[in-house]
């Protein structure tokens, strides 16, 4: 059973703003397809916004994955802010500068009692 509030804001949607939705969720999944039969895979050391980040010339030491987002670790926190300034994934995935990964890494290992993969690169 749905609550009152989604109900509420699904039969706010229009027909056409639900096809539009359904058009950019086809779109994405054939590029996401597309990017995995080229050997791309996200939140690993083979994922394609480590690529972009580095042809713009951003290099980050370490990928991994919190909160479901792609997490980038760099040398410095300068080198981080850089990264994520430059917008070369628009507003996705988290930056941080070493130390501040290694202390989040530690604080997500305690509040979510899982330890994800970090690919050192």
């Amino acid at each position: 059973m749905r609550s009152n509030i989604i109900q509420e804001i699904l039969d706010r949607i229009t027909p056409e703003e639900h096809a539009e939705f359904e058009r950019q969720i086809e779109e994405d999944m054939a590029f996401q397809e597309m990017l995995h039969e080229q050997g791309y895979r996200y939140n690993t050391d083979k994922s394609y916004s480590l690529k972009l980040l580095n042809d713009a010339g951003h290099f980050p030491i370490a990928i991994t994955t919190l909160m479901c987002e792609e997490t980038f670790c760099f040398k410095t926190e300068k080198e981080a802010n850089k990264a994520w300034k430059s917008r070369v994934l628009g507003y996705d995935g988290w930056f941080y500068g070493k130390r501040n990964f290694l202390k989040t890494l530690e604080e997500y290992k305690k509040d979510f009692t899982t330890e994800p993969k970090v690919y050192w690169l």
